[in-house]
């Protein structure tokens, strides 16, 4: 029996339905989720405006979070009927090469694991990822148990977090590094916040004022205007650091020269380097009014004797 689902199709460019469809009841590792929000993504912005066809006629939307309806029968699986679950964005079948080493992405099976719908009028298949559908199926991999104290519109940002989540970790972002992100959308936001967790210094490059003001609001520590030229140029001389140029070198009392860090605030950042046990080289913060902290407090000499301005 199917499960009957109010969803957005998207007909043709700039034209939405909201229709009925039919959704097939989970099979074996598959669960029935009703969705409580579906956040838009530049891929459904680009499909009403014309600009990326991935199939017209289809329900899409895939940053996705709902409520455990039901569990196909024989899913091994740890969730329950009423938990709260987030969806990651694309299918995947599980058991292909690439899903048996965690790279769903390039799943051999096309639409493994997506859900699927009926249109009641004309009994044909009904395409996409139907995040904008009130029931979808998806294959239980695809599935994260969130809290249910977690808003639902909150829940829906799991998947483009994980692909920021990603990118910084390739990126390997290094406590006390300057970090420049060119772009203040949804994006460019959650790539500053992240960044900003690792302990870099972030810099924000926007035309837009209102867009630099609200990703200084929530994680820049500086901006660049691209109006005002070329931003390497600003940043080799100086612009959207607090002290100056990115990067410079003095002698302390302690031992030898090495490269100063932008961040703003000394003792927080030293303490964090001395909880980390990170090596010292790596991380030498400018204090306020662009001191530098001793290097043998991040070497963990602590407490400091020496009579160096930047120790504490």
């Amino acid at each position: 029996m199917s499960i009957k689902s109010r969803a957005v199709v998207m007909v043709e460019p700039r034209k939405i339905e909201i229709r009925e469809v039919e959704i097939p009841e989970p099979k074996t590792g598959e669960v029935l989720v009703r969705q409580r929000a579906c956040s838009l993504c530049t891929m459904e912005q680009r499909m009403y405006a014309g600009i990326t066809d991935w199939g017209y006629g289809g329900v899409w939307g895939h940053e996705v979070a709902g409520v455990v309806e039901a569990i196909g029968p024989g899913t091994k699986t740890e969730l329950k009927v009423g938990d709260h679950v987030a969806r990651a964005g694309t299918g995947s079948c599980g058991a292909c090469h690439y899903c048996s080493v965690g790279l769903t992405r390039l799943c051999v099976v096309a639409g493994g694991g997506r859900s699927k719908a009926i249109d009641p009028e004309t009994g044909k298949e009904i395409i996409g990822s139907f995040g904008l559908s009130e029931y979808a199926v998806s294959d239980v991999e695809s599935l994260v148990k969130m809290s249910p104290d977690l808003a639902f519109e909150e829940a829906s940002f799991v998947e483009p977090v994980a692909c920021v989540v990603q990118s910084t970790n390739k990126l390997d972002i290094k406590l006390g590094q300057t970090v420049v992100v060119i772009g203040a959308g949804t994006m460019g936001l959650l790539n500053m916040m992240l960044a900003r967790l690792r302990g870099a210094f972030v810099v924000v490059s926007d035309l837009d004022p209102a867009r630099r003001k609200k990703a200084l609001e929530l994680a820049a520590h500086a901006e660049l205007d691209p109006e005002k030229g070329d931003i390497v140029e600003q940043l080799k001389a100086g612009a959207g650091s607090q002290h100056g140029p990115p990067y410079r070198h003095q002698r302390d009392r302690c031992g030898e020269q090495e490269p100063v860090g932008h961040v703003p605030g000394r003792g927080a950042f030293v303490q964090e380097a001395y909880r980390r046990k990170a090596p010292y080289r790596d991380y030498l913060p400018a204090g306020k009014g662009g001191r530098r902290a001793c290097a043998c407090i991040v070497q963990q000499h602590l407490p400091c004797s020496c009579d160096h301005v930047g120790c504490e």
